[in-house]
Formats: structure tokens, sequence, C-alpha cells
């Protein structure tokens, strides 16, 4: 892959620039997320709103560090499809490179056949950046295993693609700049890595401009029975809960309404969904409890996450997969409130964000 790939023209960013107000919207992990100030979309930003003097621009970020396309394609329509994007930019390939084949590419096609048909649909640019696991595909000039997966589902769609993260890795090997200006903890990028980021993007954003051509039509799903397209939440707020659970309006979390929550060792929670299978989310962290849970009165699963040592003691909002596989049929998951009693356990704190029923 070239540092992008230019498949077809941005029209609705076209006529939302011509009617001198374009939206854009942001998915992707703390390389996209907005309260980092120099991250690339402040810069892209800076040079489009350069270029066109009489634009007036409104920026939809919606990334949030540490998640992947489940998370985004969970809170799709709270965060972007609400707010009625002309463009969308993708940033996940990051997070998803350790999340197994059939939920990414499950979750990123979903993702993009709703940004594509909601709303008469809007203009998708998917966004690779670099980690240090890509070193070794870079420097044999191929593209890492989630990169080469999200490009079928470009090529199947028509939409474009852009690599900074290669763009930003060539500017090393020639020399333009060294690493502990581009990635100094070896991930995020600051200042320089993040104009280089933006100045790749912008290369791909004039070229598509440029390009002549209409909205293609949207193709059948590229993987059917993987796609999340029919996946619907059940609110958190309309969850039948009772002592010693109850639900509280977030007020620490600009992208959660309520919470499901308790701390009660050993309370039980019952959930009812139709479906093939159920995903959840919560906030996260050390004082995070672990639960165990069973569907249909089947076999008891205990959750054992990892706790990273950057993690903190809440506000990762991380979801967990109960199961995908499931007959399309109603199901009751029950669920009991455990501590965990290891040493990266230090509280029992439940608090359950969303709730995705796949289907």
């Amino acid at each position: 892959m070239e540092n992008y790939v230019l498949r077809s023209a941005l029209t609705r960013t076209k006529k939302a620039i011509a009617g001198k107000q374009l939206t854009i919207g942001f998915l992707g992990g703390s390389i996209t997320q907005s309260r980092v100030p120099h991250n690339w979309g402040d810069p892209f930003i800076h040079l489009l709103t350069n270029a066109f003097r009489d634009l007036t621009v409104v920026s939809e970020n919606a990334a949030i560090g540490a998640t992947g396309s489940d998370l985004g394609f969970i809170r799709l329509e709270r965060d972007i499809l609400e707010k009625d994007c002309d463009l969308v930019f993708i940033e996940y390939a990051v997070n998803d490179m350790g999340t197994p084949t059939k939920d990414r590419m499950g979750a990123m096609e979903g993702i993009i056949r709703k940004l594509l048909t909601a709303n008469g649909g809007c203009d998708v640019i998917l966004v690779y950046t670099y980690c240090q696991d890509m070193y070794e595909d870079l420097m044999r000039g191929t593209e890492p295993l989630v990169i080469a997966e999200y490009e079928q589902l470009a090529d199947h769609y028509r939409i474009c693609s852009c690599w900074p993260g290669k763009y930003a890795f060539e500017c090393l090997k020639n020399g333009m700049i060294r690493f502990e200006e581009w990635l100094p903890d070896g991930l995020h990028p600051q200042y320089r890595g993040s104009e280089l980021y933006a100045r790749c993007v912008w290369q791909l954003f004039g070229a598509a401009l440029e390009k002549e051509g209409c909205i293609p039509a949207v193709p059948p799903a590229l993987n059917p029975a993987w796609s999340w397209e029919n996946a619907v939440s059940i609110p958190v707020r309309s969850l039948a809960v009772t002592h010693p659970f109850y639900i509280k309006r977030c007020s620490t979390d600009a992208f959660v309404d309520y919470v499901a929550c308790t701390s009660a060792v050993g309370a039980e929670l019952d959930i009812d969904f139709t479906g093939t299978g159920c995903v959840l989310v919560f906030d996260f962290g050390r004082l995070c409890c672990e639960f165990e849970y069973s569907v249909d009165g089947g076999p008891v699963t205990r959750s054992d996450r990892d706790r990273p040592v950057w993690c903190g003691d809440r506000g990762w909002l991380r979801p967990y997969v109960i199961a995908d596989d499931l007959p399309p049929a109603a199901h009751r998951l029950h669920l009991r409130i455990i501590h965990g009693n290891t040493p990266d356990h230090k509280g029992t704190n439940f608090e359950l964000t969303n709730i995705l029923v796949l289907r």
C-alpha cells in the first residue's frame, strides 16, 4: 500500500464545502482523541480552514483512548450518526491489532455499512497510524494483517484510505525526523509527529477533492456472517434492575449516558436479549470487579480481564464479548459479581455502560 489510496471522490464533502459548512467525525483511539490538543485531527482542520477561509468546520471527535472498532460500533449511533457528519475518519488499526479477525472485521464492516447508508450516507476515510508491532512489516515493505484486512473492506466499498504511520516511518528512514520527535513513548505522536500524520491525510483529502465521481452504490456485505450491521443496543436506562443494583446518570464521561452499577459481591443480574450474541461495555479499571456468567442456564464462565500497567482505577471503556455464536432466539444472561481476589483487583465496582445485541 502507498501512503494513500484514492478510490472515490468525496462527493458529500465537496457539497458541504460549497455550502460553507462541513461536519467532520472522528472515530479512533488515543492517537486521534481530541482531549490531546496536538493530535492529528486538529492540525488537519487547521490545514482545511486555511485552504477554505470562509468555511465553518464542526468537529465531532468521538475517539477514545485504548478502544477499538467494537466500541466504535457500539457508540456509532449516539456519537456520530446523530451528528449527521459529512465526512468520517476511522482510525482503529493500531488498537485492533490484537483483536481476532472475525471480531474486528465484523465491527469495522458494520461501522462502514452504517456510515454509507444512514442519513443518505457520508464520505468515509480509513486512517492507519503506527505502533511498534508494525515495524517489521514496514521494514519489509508489507502490510500488517489488520491493515491488509481493512484494505479489503476499503476496496470492496470503494472508500479512500491513508497510512500516515507509513508516511512518518519513511520520513524517519530518510532522516527527516528523529524517532523521539515522532513517538517519544513509542506510540503516541507529539507535535511534529502529529503534523506529519495530518499532512499525509491532507494529501489524500486534496487529491480526493479534485477527483470527479458520484456516490457509489453500497454493495452487499463482504463478510455477511461476521458483519455487525444489524446489531442493536439495549439502553442501560431501560434495564429493570433491583437492589443492590441501581442506574445513575454518568457525570464523568462525555460518551456515556447512564451506568448500571453495584459494588456488592455476590449480587446477581439477569439481562434478556434476542439475537445471536451479546457484548457488554464497562467503565473498567483496577477498582472494577470480575463476574461469573451463564447464558440460558448453561455452563458458568468467569471473566478474567487483564489490567495493564497503564490501567487506572476507572475510566477505561472496555467491551466484553459474552457470546457471538448463539442460535438466533431469545436468551437470558445471568451475571454474578465476584471480587477477583488477585493483587490487580483493588475494588468490587460493577459499572455497565452499554449493551450490544448481535443479530
